[in-house]
């Protein structure tokens, strides 16, 4: 990712945090991070306790293991370097085999849409490293930067629409690498075929949100969407940041357009196998509906996607750069994804 989710190209530098544009994406990153995401065996044990690696990048959200390979359906996979985008009316929802988490909770009871999670009702409760299904969602703890930082973080979730994460993290080294992006996403993905849906078969891929964030240290929370393939050497990572503090993406802005009632710069890395909208103006979008489609679409539009691009994976989360060494709080009380 953030975040991710989550680009490309080399690091870039800046007085404050930004992206780390991660060339492991497209270039070994499964090769070097065993995570369920990288795995798309069908039948798959559960994984073990992850090893955060070192490489100053963000890395993909792990991806539950599927069990079996759902019938044929749209899920975008970009091919030459765009991520993955949507496709097809029938998609290939994987039923997620989740990891044993490190600690969780019984739930008393699943909160609604809107609502916060509370720790009495939460189904998973991680420190560390841990992620897992959710119907047809997966939640991910999803960390892999830290070595050398102080980080800790604890991941509670009640439902795929109703979670939070606190995180203490610095950025002693001044060089802006994202730790973390803990997500809850929806695969389109088939894990054991490797089948991913058109973008272009969709008619609508929509997608709700809610947020609200600490305002401390240096983050994004933000849309973390892999079309053509998933964090492969061939996928490309398209963010859509829906708050930014202090965090800058990688690579350079290529454009500004106005989607689904926002005015978004277009940034691109890594021969666009990264590509991020952010809020012009360092607005900030708290809750609302993007329609993910539109996005894409202008992406292939102007030439950024193959017009054959597939959709992969859509999560979103936190990238968490920087909470200036003391615990900070992201509560996330609305997802969802729609297609048609």
């Amino acid at each position: 990712m953030l975040a991710s989710a989550s680009a490309l190209a080399c690091l870039i530098l800046v007085p404050i945090g930004m992206s780390q544009a991660d060339a492991s994406h497209n270039a070994g990153f499964c090769d070097r991070h065993r995570t369920s995401r990288c795995n798309p065996t069908p039948t798959r044990a559960p994984k073990p306790s992850p090893t955060p690696s070192p490489t100053p990048t963000q890395t993909p959200t792990q991806t539950p293991t599927q069990t079996s390979s759902p019938t044929p359906s749209p899920t975008p996979t970009t091919t030459p370097s765009p991520t993955p985008s949507s496709t097809t009316t029938s998609t290939s929802t994987p039923s997620p085999t989740p990891t044993a988490p490190s600690s969780s909770a019984t739930p008393t009871s699943t909160p609604s849409a809107g609502q916060t999670c509370q720790d009495a009702s939460a189904k998973y409760v991680w420190t560390n490293w841990s992620s897992g299904g959710l119907g047809a969602y997966y939640a991910d703890a999803d960390w892999w930067n830290t070595g050398g930082y102080s980080y800790a973080q604890r991941t509670v979730v009640c439902s795929y629409h109703s979670w939070y994460v606190t995180a203490t993290a610095d950025n002693s080294t001044g060089d802006g690498a994202v730790k973390a992006y803990p997500n809850v996403h929806r695969d389109f993905h088939d894990w054991g075929t490797g089948y991913e849906p058109a973008i272009s078969s969709f008619s609508t891929i929509t997608s709700r949100f809610a947020h609200t964030s600490p305002g401390v240290g240096i983050y994004d929370v933000a849309y973390d969407i892999w079309v053509n393939g998933v964090a492969d050497r061939g996928s490309t990572e398209v963010m859509i940041w829906t708050d930014n503090h202090n965090q800058r993406p990688s690579g350079s802005k290529v454009g500004q357009v106005s989607l689904s009632g926002h005015t978004w710069d277009v940034w691109s890395a890594s021969s666009n196998h990264y590509l991020a909208f952010v809020p012009t103006g360092g607005a900030t979008v708290t809750s609302g509906t993007v329609d993910l489609k539109g996005f894409l679409d202008y992406l292939m539009t102007n030439g950024r996607l193959p017009s054959t691009s597939t959709l992969g994976q859509v999560d979103y989360g936190v990238e968490v750069v920087s909470t200036d060494g003391k615990p900070a709080r992201w509560d996330f009380t609305d997802f969802d994804v729609s297609t048609s």
